[in-house]
């Protein structure tokens, strides 16, 4: 399986252009980030994470006892919920992709375009580097501990 996070991640470290095309080029495929933002943004991928939260909250639940008085290890089971995590998330992403009619080359290279071109700025660009932020094992936990959080509030204030 082609692994759209790390390729995302490729497209933001490399500033090599290929020279296939050029920017000023209307070309269907530049619709294809904006596509990818708004299916990302729905109440469907949020209902989506809400859901993936729920079902792996048995195995997350754990980390609103971390990091309480010290630095604590995460669990492995922690990576393999997060792989499983970037496995589902990226063949959906992938599959939408697909199903209006682009490759997912095109998505990955307006997204380098714009990671690329240090003067764009506005909701394109914070798009592409929050959608690799969310990559980041880092950012993942962060968002899972929210969710756990809300979801177990009364637990922890009970303590």
């Amino acid at each position: 399986m082609h692994h759209f996070f790390s390729s995302m991640a490729e497209a933001k470290e490399s500033k090599e252009d290929d020279g296939a095309g050029s920017k000023g080029e209307a070309k269907p495929a530049n619709r294809v980030l904006e596509l990818v933002e708004e299916f990302c943004m729905s109440n469907s991928m949020e209902r989506e994470f809400d859901q993936f939260a729920a079902d792996n909250a048995e195995v997350f639940v754990k980390c609103l006892t971390i990091d309480r008085g010290g630095v604590e290890e995460h669990p492995l089971e922690f990576h393999d919920v997060y792989t499983k995590y970037l496995r589902l998330f990226e063949a959906k992403i992938e599959a939408f992709i697909e199903s209006k009619g682009f490759a997912i080359q095109d998505f990955y290279k307006q997204c380098q375009e714009i990671i690329d071109e240090d003067l764009v700025y506005g909701s394109s660009r914070f798009f592409v580097e929050a959608l690799l932020a969310t990559a980041e094992y880092e950012m993942f936990y962060v968002l899972m501990k929210g969710e756990m959080k809300m979801k177990f509030q009364h637990l922890l204030d009970r303590k």
